[in-house]
């Protein structure tokens, strides 16, 4: 504890960024989408927004959701080290509780012991991801945040005076023996924009901490993205995209599980396609901002699993299909001149549907079922003078889902939120916000019927979970703080969440009258309990032309108040700090360590407490800019570079050991 305590002393010196920025006191914000569907930088939201851009992907080599937002406060993974299963977890809230998007695009499937997170991390911009609730705007699934992941443009590519170009990467990884490869070409004709992408990932086992190798963990993986973007006009924009990810693993029924004889393998091949069309029209009069989005995203699960009590092999195939359409648009008017309206307002529609099969019959766990939702929302974002930014909204969700075996569920709920900035002086803006969320019941919570021992059975009556939030803080950005070419930023959000009408898997165990042993069990998903979470996120960054330090520090707090007991999975208070330095105008180094304290707070889930543990990176990366080797990219890194053994709460698998790795990339323009 010393040393944790040690390590969290260090932030009143030390620096974070809620986004890690560039080195450098003027870099340039990022855009945000995902926070109130505007083009809002992150200093004109008032809520908590996190953002991991490409050049910090590239510097660290990111290459799953776990390595992203390692560093970012509010926000842990679990279900490591395997890859595709990794879910996150924001201001202790997890699975269908934080919504996840991809492109905007949402990927509803949610399954405790599947896949989920099949994408190529090489091929995202950037990832954001919403602290806290945003169902005034997303609408259910987003009642912990938002996971928002998106995908690169040809224009993040391309230099303006060039006209097309080629990018070729590989990466090797030595904790799994992991080799890559992409290919993307890009270019511009006319009014045109298009990119094609394909790239490949294979891996062994994974090396843990301890030296052990964890079993049934290697995967093979195929990736593409297609993007071809038409300028009809200076105002006018169209897109169409294809993207595809294909996965074949030999792993446990239960990721979790180190081995096969806890829950049987399976031999899984997954595959995700999702085709996505926009249109976007953008007024000069700021009165017709409009957007249209229509999608479609497929997840197909084709699973040979294996009992480990007979040894016997069993066929399944799970298909998880989500439509949805979107109308957008943004109208700003000047009702006085101190007082200007952002408005945003839309409509959402979307269906779910589920089929799955076994052995050629009916597959209970997941029950063929579907889901049509509906949202209309509306946000007025009110800057009033020069201080004052007052952001009210409001989003009215109906939800119909029906079971092959006709039960069925209506249900609607509304969800406001109002935001608030005052800006102190030139460098200091407080903030606050009060906002509900809300995650209506999934489809496999409500229908799932069947097994015989356990037996589970449907419960079409479930009510969504409902939360009322609200976080106050402050930020503060100023340049030339301690020299005459240094930036200090600082930022603190302290949050308070309440949650209502928990979803929990229930069991009703009876016994045998003499013997005590169980003779049947039934399993129910009901709403159960209340509980309350909140929180600390500190935050801080330094900065120069060649030198950054940054720090973060989260406190998260949850407790079950139906049972007065500690809530399940809430993560361990984690210290973040790191240094990233230009040695020269190629060369750039840096180094982040991660402090973790012990969690011994546990809920009726937990399986056991954690040991704190801390775990230290370090990259080095040249990109030369002479005019022969301009385009050229290489990056070497060390994680975990002590090789400790550790295991995340909530975690039941222990972490990957040391992971020496590489990756190199080219990209030619003409």
């Amino acid at each position: 504890m010393k040393k944790f305590t040690c390590v969290l002393c260090m932030l009143t010196a030390m620096a974070t960024a809620e986004e890690q920025k560039a080195v450098g006191p003027k870099a340039k914000d990022k855009i945000v989408i995902s926070a109130t569907k505007t083009d809002n930088s992150l200093e004109e939201e008032s809520i908590v927004i996190g953002v991991v851009t490409r050049e910090q992907m590239d510097k660290h080599q990111v290459r799953d959701l776990g390595e992203a937002v390692k560093r970012m406060p509010g926000v842990t993974i679990y279900n490591g080290p395997r890859s595709q299963s990794m879910r996150p977890i924001i201001r202790g809230l997890s699975d269908a509780r934080v919504l996840t998007v991809i492109d905007g695009v949402r990927q509803n499937f949610d399954s405790s012991y599947r896949g989920k997170m099949y994408v190529d991390f090489d091929l995202l911009k950037q990832v954001e991801v919403v602290r806290g609730p945003a169902s005034a705007l997303w609408g259910s699934g987003a009642l912990g945040g938002v996971l928002s992941l998106e995908t690169v443009d040809p224009s993040d590519l391309l230099d303006d005076d060039k006209e097309w170009g080629l990018k070729l990467s590989s990466g090797f990884d030595s904790v799994n023996d992991g080799i890559r490869f992409g290919s993307t070409v890009f270019g511009r004709a006319d009014q045109f924009e298009y990119l094609f992408n394909v790239g490949q990932r294979d891996s062994n086992d994974v090396t843990l901490g301890s030296g052990d190798r964890l079993k049934y963990s290697e995967q093979d993986n195929y990736s593409s993205l297609s993007k071809l973007i038409w300028h009809a006009s200076k105002n006018d924009k169209l897109t169409l995209q294809y993207q595809t990810h294909y996965a074949d693993e030999l792993k446990p029924l239960d990721e979790q599980r180190s081995t096969e004889a806890l829950s049987g393998i399976t031999d899984q091949e997954a595959k995700r396609d999702q085709v996505k069309f926009g249109y976007e029209h953008d007024d000069v009069n700021d009165n017709f901002d409009f957007t249209f989005n229509a999608y479609y995203t497929s997840l197909e699960l084709d699973d040979e699993n294996q009992d480990p009590a007979t040894a016997g092999w069993t066929n399944s195939n799970t298909q998880y299909d989500t439509y949805g359409v979107e109308l957008r648009n943004s109208t700003i008017w000047a009702q006085s001149d101190n007082i200007v309206h952002t408005f945003t307002y839309g409509i959402e529609l979307f269906r779910d549907e589920q089929e799955a099969s076994r052995d050629g019959g009916e597959y209970f766990v997941f029950p063929d079922a579907e889901q049509d939702s509906l949202g209309i929302y509306i946000q007025d974002e009110i800057a009033i003078g020069e201080k004052l930014v007052v952001i009210p909204g409001i989003r009215y969700d109906e939800f119909d889902s029906e079971s092959d075996a006709g039960e069925s569920l209506n249900a609607d709920s509304v969800n406001p939120k109002l935001g608030i900035i005052y800006h102190l002086n030139d460098d200091i803006d407080l903030f606050a916000n009060y906002s509900h969320g809300m995650r209506g019941p999934t489809l496999r919570e409500l229908y799932i019927q069947g097994g015989g021992f356990p037996e589970f059975l449907s419960n079409p009556d479930l009510e969504e979970e409902k939360s009322k939030n609200w976080d106050v803080g402050f930020r503060l950005d100023k340049s030339n703080a301690f020299t005459n070419n240094d930036n200090l930023k600082l930022r603190y959000a302290f949050f308070h969440n309440e949650i209502e009408d928990y979803i929990n898997l229930e069991s009703d165990i009876t016994y045998h009258p003499i013997f005590g042993f169980p003779t049947a069990i039934d399993l129910q998903y009901q709403n159960v309990s209340d509980a309350t979470i909140h929180g600390h996120e500190l935050e801080a960054e330094w900065s120069n032309e060649k030198l950054l330090l940054w720090a973060n520090y989260t406190y998260t707090h949850g407790e079950n108040d139906t049972d007065n007991e500690p809530l399940s999975g809430i993560p361990s208070q984690t210290v973040n700090f790191g240094v990233d330095y230009q040695v020269v105008n190629d060369i750039s180094v840096g180094y982040a360590g991660q402090f973790v304290d012990h969690q011994d707070r546990l809920g009726s889930v937990d399986i056991k407490g954690t040991d704190n543990y801390s775990t230290h990176d370090v990259y080095v990366r040249w990109a030369p800019s002479s005019d022969l080797l301009n385009g050229l990219a290489l990056t070497v890194g060390i994680d975990n570079i002590l090789d400790e053994e550790y295991q995340s709460h909530m975690d039941v698998v222990e972490g990957e050991g040391q992971n020496v790795k590489a990756s190199l990339s080219y990209t030619v323009q003409f």
